[in-house]
């Protein structure tokens, strides 16, 4: 493909794949790093999958160890990600004392309304 720029012809080529050329693995998928809320004492819960729908249908099913003696349990918050291991690391910040801070900041109003409920 030729494009004129000014008196110049360029010629464009197509790019050349970065990675090999190879797909790499799921990532045609979005990884999920979600928390959520107990509704009994209102403590979170913060988790990574690869089907967001179905794991939290197993937390409220009370398949999950974590956060069975704490249903229901609902949605608070969720980010998608390409990469599985951004996703894991996002987790593990989410997790610590300065990523739970960030949520709760991030969520202020939540947090202010679902406090008045109590």
């Amino acid at each position: 493909m030729e494009l004129r720029r000014g008196g110049e012809v360029v010629t464009l080529r197509s790019a050349k794949p970065r990675c090999g050329g190879s797909i790499p693995p799921r990532a045609s998928g979005m990884f999920y790093v979600y928390v959520l809320r107990s509704q009994k004492d209102g403590k979170l819960y913060t988790g990574f999958t690869k089907d967001l729908r179905e794991r939290i249908k197993r937390h409220n099913l009370g398949e999950t160890r974590a956060t069975n003696w704490r249903l229901p349990v609902e949605l608070i918050y969720y980010e998608a990600y390409r990469d599985e291991r951004d996703a894991k690391k996002r987790e593990l910040f989410l997790k610590g004392g300065r990523g739970r801070e960030l949520i709760k900041k991030q969520l202020n109003n939540y947090f202010k309304e679902a406090v008045a409920k109590w």
